[in-house]
């Protein structure tokens, strides 16, 4: 089937989602002179992330990626082929900063950096407005430069809410690769993006981003070669040979990665918890009670070291109902809404030939709404994922994973593409969510009502809260 490239633009994962509730959860879309594959349930999803996950692995390089970012795809972790290069950049990725040891290990910094985001919002004014995904983002990259630089944020060139505004625009980009005119018809692309280089081109943009962070590589380089091997992320990178222009491309794509999904997680999910008043309240009695059996128990354990009130890793296994709302959080408002995959090799799927070369795009956003999967599925309720509660009404008959082994839910993807930071996000997104809801009351801006909160979203690589939440806040005593 044909379908008009202006209407896919601008929200292409609820334009797919529609165009599948009409012709099936399996598709074959021609956009411009190219045929693409949609696959919009879970099963489909299923069949093309494991049971041919081997041959439908690959990532489309579109033609506006080539013009705009020569010099960062071939070196792209994210948009690379699955190749030796690829693997290795994983492994690394995985044994020296996102593997189970070293997230072990790293537990201290994350709560670190969460206490300091916490102590921050207490010495704002009261009353003040918060924009809650400038927060959770300046948080992440703190924690971001700890972890790849060991040093604070004021070892950036730039300040937060500028990385803030350019990652988007880098993701948005991104995001926005084969529903462009110019990634079907070739020769637009100069017309559209190659004659005009304004400050905002995703190329210069990229390359602001990478020069706040040079002199770093480059102090560091130099003393590597007068002390040897260091204990950073950045250290173990330049200890492997890695030149800087691999480094740099690395590291935007774990910065990119790590702070604009887990800002957006966060803020649709306040969002939400905002907008339904009863679950915020379940959610606050919940930490109240783990918090307050933990200060018990340290108190039997003679153990007064740590301030008690303050949100730690160790809570997080005993918060069912945090977990449910972030469970709902991410079927609702999944980070990445569209999987962008490529044949490598043709294969039978599901009955019908999919030939070497196809673009395949698995849409997570419509799995997460469809209505054979989910009873009310536009409506946020967290007590879906709840063992212990009555399911009636929510169709959720057993436990729901979101480790890409269940295909009704599947945020991080699923297979060898599947996102290394799943690891990270597990910890991260409920520790922050819990310290911000924990010790703080928050409210929308004087003159708004609950309905006036919009969940509109701007669709990028990642799916951004348009327009973005602002909330007032009061240190709870």
């Amino acid at each position: 089937m044909a379908c008009n490239l202006r209407a896919l633009m601008h929200a292409p994962h609820s334009t797919l989602a529609h165009l599948a509730q009409t012709h099936g959860p399996l598709i074959s879309l021609r956009l411009g002179q190219h045929q693409t594959i949609i696959a919009s349930s879970s099963t489909t999803a299923e069949s093309i992330l494991k049971t041919h996950d081997r041959d439908l692995s690959g990532r489309v390089i579109h033609p506006s990626y080539q013009y705009h970012l020569r010099g960062f795809i071939e070196h792209s972790l994210v948009w690379s082929q699955p190749n030796d290069q690829w693997r290795k950049l994983r492994r690394i990725l995985h044994s020296e900063l996102l593997g189970q040891r070293m997230m072990k290990a790293q537990a201290w910094i994350r709560e670190k950096k969460v206490v300091e985001m916490v102590n921050g919002l207490k010495e704002r004014k009261e009353g003040g407005v918060v924009d809650v995904g400038q927060v959770v983002f300046e948080t992440m990259l703190s924690l971001f430069c700890e972890l790849v630089f060991s040093c604070g944020l004021d070892g950036l060139e730039m300040s937060g809410s500028e990385l803030k505004k350019d990652v988007w625009r880098f993701m948005e980009f991104m995001g926005k690769g084969g529903f462009r005119m110019q990634d079907h018809v070739p020769f637009l692309v100069k017309l559209f993006g190659g004659g005009k280089r304004d400050n905002n081109s995703v190329g210069l943009v990229m390359n602001r981003v990478i020069r706040s962070w040079e002199g770093i590589i480059t102090r560091r380089r130099s003393m590597r070669s007068e002390s040897g091997r260091g204990s950073d992320f950045l250290d173990i990178l330049l200890g492997c040979g890695y030149s800087d222009i691999e480094i740099n491309v690395f590291l935007l794509e774990i910065l990119a990665a790590g702070t604009d999904t887990t800002a957006t997680t966060i803020e649709w999910a306040m969002s939400e918890l905002i907008k339904h008043p009863k679950s915020m309240s379940k959610l606050n009695q919940e930490l109240q009670q783990v918090v307050l059996l933990h200060q018990e128990q340290q108190e039997q354990n003679q153990d007064c070291s740590k301030d008690v009130q303050i949100i730690r890793e160790s809570h997080l296994p005993h918060l069912h109902h945090l977990h449910a709302c972030i469970n709902e959080t991410f079927r609702l408002h999944p980070p990445a809404p569209l999987l962008p995959h490529y044949a490598l090799n043709s294969c039978q799927l599901m009955g019908y030939e999919i030939p070497k070369g196809y673009p395949v795009i698995v849409n997570i956003w419509a799995i997460g709404r469809d209505p054979e999967v989910w009873k009310n599925p536009l409506e946020f309720l967290p007590e879906r994922f709840c063992s212990n509660e009555d399911k009636e009404g929510y169709w959720c008959n057993n436990k729901v994973e979101y480790n890409g082994s269940d295909f009704r839910l599947i945020p991080f993807g699923s297979g060898r593409r599947m996102c290394p930071g799943i690891g990270l996000a597990e910890k991260v997104v409920p520790l922050i969510l819990a310290s911000l809801v924990h010790g703080f009351e928050w409210r929308l801006t004087d003159g708004m009502e609950l309905e006036d909160v919009q969940m509109n979203a701007k669709f990028g690589l990642t799916m951004k809260k348009d327009p973005p939440l602002l909330l007032l806040h009061k240190v709870k005593n």
